[in-house]
């Protein structure tokens, strides 16, 4: 039985058409990793008024894509939770937190998971400190109006849909995500909307990337890294789902 995977590259909440960057969707569907295909010509353009105005997540999809798409796996590209120490900071409380000299290792800015993903020779974005707070909002907003709760750490389902986080430059690593992104790049559906320019491949590259996470997420890929009862800090910061099945040039970005 086909199941369906949306990727959702989060534009900010006032992106505009003249932004180089904007809110883009890409749909796969399938049974396996090896039988998923793009079904949808991805969408790109900003969300906004249809976060606002669409009672359903279902109706977003289906404004967006002419057609309904039942239920599935979203995996979103921003950070879906907030570092904790900021958070205490915001309640008035001075954190304990050890404030190292490197902004890479400072709780107040970068959460548990992309403190971790540093260490990697990642260079995971700060809602804080990168510009990326919009963005994380319009995610954020999203789980709240279309009801999804925590389902379990890094979770979220609303019965229908289960979202997750991911990365799209470290999924890129995944040697199994780079294998399907290279055969899927090249189907039809997918190049009717990345060949309008490098802005918009831009985007819906990463949607794609997402994408692929959400059906490795949900078919139960060895290689990806899950968060244990170990990880206190998952359920107050969030997760970024990825693969540990890394290439040897892992810090380089796929997307070509």
């Amino acid at each position: 039985m086909n199941k369906t995977f949306v990727g959702w590259d989060v534009g900010a909440w006032h992106c505009s058409n003249k932004s180089k960057s904007k809110d883009a969707l890409c749909v796969l569907q399938g049974s396996s990793l090896s039988s998923l295909v793009v079904s949808q010509v991805p969408w790109r353009g900003n969300l906004k008024n249809l976060l606002l105005q669409k009672a359903s997540i279902e109706d977003v999809f289906s404004a967006c894509f002419k057609e309904a798409l039942g239920r599935g796996v979203l995996a979103i590209d921003t950070p879906l939770g907030w570092p904790a120490a900021f958070r205490r900071l915001l309640d008035g409380e001075v954190p304990g937190d050890k404030i190292i000299s490197e902004a890479r290792s400072n709780p107040m800015l970068l959460r548990a998971d992309e403190r971790a993903l540093c260490e990697e020779g990642f260079k995971p974005l700060s809602s804080l400190t990168d510009r990326i707070g919009s963005q994380s909002t319009k995610g954020l907003y999203l789980l709240g109006r279309y009801n999804f709760r925590t389902q379990s750490r890094g979770v979220w389902n609303n019965g229908r849909w289960k979202a997750i986080e991911t990365y799209p430059s470290v999924v890129a690593t995944s040697k199994t995500a780079r294998f399907h992104f290279r055969r899927l790049k090249r189907q039809t559906l997918f190049l009717e909307k990345a060949s309008k320019g490098n802005h918009v491949r831009a985007d819906v590259s990463d949607a794609l990337w997402c994408a692929l996470q959400a059906a490795m997420f949900e078919f139960r890929v060895l290689q990806v890294i899950r968060p244990t009862t170990r990880d206190p800090l998952v359920r107050a910061e969030g997760w970024i789902w990825r693969s540990g099945d890394v290439s040897s040039s892992r810090t380089r970005l796929a997307r070509t």
